[in-house]
């Protein structure tokens, strides 16, 4: 795979930082991410290029880095996040995802989101099984951008796999959108790159009618038309007229066809460039006996303080609602 990147010697630079963490990142979160902050700046920069020349160039869409060291004692896999919070007692997973965040820019949370947690454990609960979210198992989640709807996009998306669905079945899926752009015709990206198409916002964030095509007009494709960003999700967007549906439809029928699929390892982590790469999931069983599939998950946005200036804001928890027809930054929603 041309997007893989080994970081195996970054463990040589960062084994002291590692083995003297002495913050628990949930409870004590600005200190841990401090101290992280400052482990950067013991990698040379030839360790961590790749991610600069990702951050820079928005090329590739995401990167699989490989090589991390594993915590030593991993606990089981918790339904409940307080049995995670109070048991997990190492946390070299937490600091590798913090770095690589610092490197791109910086962690947020969601308000409406998970309580606002910025590490975010991934896996399997019971009675989810079949719901459109992170923590089902039985489902299919399709193709999207993390939090597309929301004035503030995360740019960057980081999974980090503790540990794998016993069957293996559960596959991340990615597609980059420069890999589609050559199957459409000029007139196609011409109507996707118009406001012909209607997304919805979710639930959690103040919709309450979240289905589909209920919430603010988007274009699919924006910014440089030689080299656009996007803006999709299965579940929600809509075309607004029959030429932008066929569109949509035809968009979505070249992005199964070149998806991959990508079995995430204990020690690997994906980076997904949130504007230039689409995700989702395969479906899994889960046993519910501590050995289920495990990722954990972080936000990244490379400035903060867009919470301040479209939000009013600080922080790095974003509080927003939603409210049809009021303007954030240049979205009406």
């Amino acid at each position: 795979m041309k997007n893989v990147v080994d970081v195996s010697g970054w463990y040589s630079y960062l084994s002291v930082f590692i083995k003297e963490i002495q913050t628990n990142p949930y409870l004590q979160l600005e200190d841990f991410l401090k101290y992280t902050n400052e482990a950067v700046y013991c990698l040379p920069y030839q360790q961590i290029k790749p991610l600069l020349d990702f951050k820079i160039n928005h090329k590739p869409g995401f990167l699989l880095l490989k090589g991390f060291e594993q915590d030593p004692h991993l606990i089981p896999t918790y339904e409940a996040s307080e049995e995670i919070i109070a048991k997990k007692k190492t946390f070299y997973s937490e600091f590798w995802l913090a770095l690589v965040a610092k490197i791109l820019g910086e962690p947020i949370g969601y308000a409406q989101e998970r309580n606002g947690e910025v590490f975010q454990n991934v896996r399997p609960r019971q009675g989810q099984e079949t719901k459109i979210a992170s923590d089902s198992s039985g489902v299919v989640l399709d193709l999207h951008v993390e939090n597309g709807y929301h004035p503030i996009r995360p740019d960057y998306l980081l999974l980090y796999g503790l540990r794998q669905d016993r069957h293996q079945k559960g596959h991340t899926l990615a597609i980059e959108i420069e890999e589609i752009l050559p199957l459409l015709s000029p007139e196609e990206i011409a109507i996707l790159s118009s406001k012909q198409f209607r997304t919805s916002v979710d639930w959690n964030f103040g919709n309450l009618d979240a289905e589909r095509g209920t919430g603010p007009e988007v274009a699919i494709l924006f910014g440089d038309p030689k080299n656009p960003m996007i803006f999709y999700d299965d579940e929600y967007v809509i075309g607004t007229t029959v030429e932008s549906q066929a569109a949509l439809e035809k968009l979505r029928v070249l992005l199964h066809q070149k998806m991959q699929g990508i079995l995430l390892k204990p020690g690997e982590m994906l980076v997904f460039d949130n504007y230039k790469c689409l995700h989702g999931r395969t479906s899994f069983q889960a046993h519910y006996d501590g050995n289920d599939r495990w990722l954990q998950r972080l936000l990244v946005i490379r400035d903060l303080s867009l919470n301040q200036k479209l939000l009013r804001n600080s922080g790095r928890i974003l509080d927003w609602c939603y409210k049809a027809g009021e303007y954030y930054g240049n979205v009406v929603y």
